[in-house]
């Protein structure tokens, strides 16, 4: 009797442990995995289409400067300006960023904010618990400086569940006057130039720095995730900064903060790619889009819109990589062009262009797990000029990228082709 009581105790534990993994991992029963659209679409460049976009994914309608905007896309332009914001802010510094790494780039930037904080500079820094690689000892060290430092959701045994969404967002905002937005974060990855050591991976990557009413949610993103992870409601110095001029409106700002079942991100990329007549061009380190985007890139690639996807080839998240290769062949099969970058830098930028007149810019990648789990901060912006010159950057990677030939690509070993398709299993944490 009592061997059979742990038997049937096992099993039953056997049954959670399961369950709890798949919720954990797996994408089943948590998404749309069809998506469509009621009537047809506003056309690109209308008030409608920006309020219908904003509708959709929870965004706010606003007005991006995107004449003024900075589109730094070398590393040392980069880390040049941002060092320059640092030593110019006379009251504020706000900074999330996913990764921080111990090294040569992070110490040079810790002193420069310790600088700041001397000129009596009031800095918050934001660091996401999963992401970060700094020790105990380091943070203290920084707070010893005046630095104001939280953990984004520290691994705590109430909060499992919750732990595997990240702060994916990397935001700089200076005196509540200048933000950037993107994809780098603090580490000598992104910083190749100002390092002496050269035995890492680097990484190829794209920042803006913007003013104007577009700060606004720059900083609310911010002020929301930091009283999430300390208690304190920030109180900012200069709100008539942020206020809200009459201007025309060209843009949506996205904060996206995902919940099981709620995927703001996933719709604002989905009615983007919706409206799409022409040109679709998507470039992301990890391209893992789920079932109801890649539904539509096909959707779109068929009805004659010219589908360019460029990402990273040098593998260095390989289940990620190996998961995003089981879309390659439908991909390839439909007429959409697929183009991947050779190294030696990693490619990590992330932007989407739309008929050469809207772009989406931000931390997201083009994966299930931005999707559907991290938070991140997105932006599309209504302008030709600025699709012009987001086209030309990207662009650019293609002289050192090799498409994707669906001959070749179908002769790879049956057993990859097995490995690629088991991972997608496990695409909610991709």
């Amino acid at each position: 009797m009592l061997a059979s009581l742990m038997i049937g105790l096992a099993l039953w534990g056997l049954i959670a442990l399961v369950a709890f993994l798949l919720f954990l991992f797996s994408p089943v029963g948590k998404c749309v995995r069809h998506m469509s659209i009621g009537r047809p679409a506003p056309s690109l460049g209308s008030d409608a289409f920006l309020f219908n976009a904003a509708v959709a994914s929870g965004g706010e309608v606003t007005y991006f400067e995107d004449r003024t905007c900075e589109i730094l896309s070398d590393n040392s332009t980069w880390f040049a300006a941002l060092t320059k914001d640092v030593e110019q802010a006379t009251r504020s510094i706000y900074i999330s960023s996913y990764i921080w790494e111990a090294d040569e780039v992070s110490e040079q930037f810790f002193k420069a904010l310790a600088a700041a904080v001397g000129r009596g500079v009031s800095v918050h820094l934001l660091l996401d618990d999963f992401g970060n690689c700094l020790t105990s000892e380091k943070i203290e060290r920084f707070r010893a400086e005046g630095i104001k430092v939280k953990r984004f959701r520290p691994f705590k045994f109430g909060k499992i569940g919750f732990y595997f969404s990240r702060n994916h967002r990397r935001s700089y905002i200076f005196d509540e006057a200048v933000a950037y937005i993107g994809g780098a974060s603090v580490s000598q990855k992104w910083f190749l130039r100002h390092s002496r050591k050269h035995t890492f991976t680097s990484y190829i990557d794209i920042m803006y720095r913007f003013s104007g009413p577009a700060v606004r949610h720059a900083v609310v993103a911010f002020g929301e995730l930091w009283t999430a992870a300390s208690g304190e409601v920030l109180q900012f110095a200069a709100p008539e900064l942020l206020l809200e001029r009459e201007s025309t409106q060209n843009a949506v700002f996205l904060n996206h903060s995902p919940r099981v079942d709620i995927h703001p991100y996933t719709y604002l990329l989905w009615y983007s790619c919706m409206v799409a007549k022409k040109k679709i061009i998507i470039c992301s380190p990890y391209v893992v889009p789920g079932e109801a985007m890649a539904e539509l890139l096909i959707q779109k690639a068929r009805a004659g819109a010219e589908v360019s996807i460029i990402t990273q080839g040098t593998g260095e998240i390989w289940f990620v990589a190996q998961a995003g290769h089981s879309y390659y062949e439908q991909f390839l099969k439909e007429g959409i062009h697929i183009y991947e970058c050779q190294g030696p830098a990693h490619l990590h930028s992330k932007v989407t262009i739309i008929d050469d007149e809207w772009t989406i810019i931000g931390s997201a990648n083009f994966d299930i797990r931005s999707q559907r789990i991290n938070h991140e901060t997105m932006v599309g912006v209504q302008s030709s000029d600025f699709a012009s010159r987001n086209t030309a950057v990207v662009e650019g990677y293609l002289k050192n990228a090799a498409k994707i030939d669906l001959k070749k690509w179908q002769r790879r070993p049956v057993l990859k082709k097995l490995l690629e398709q088991s991972l997608t299993f496990f695409s909610e944490q991709m």
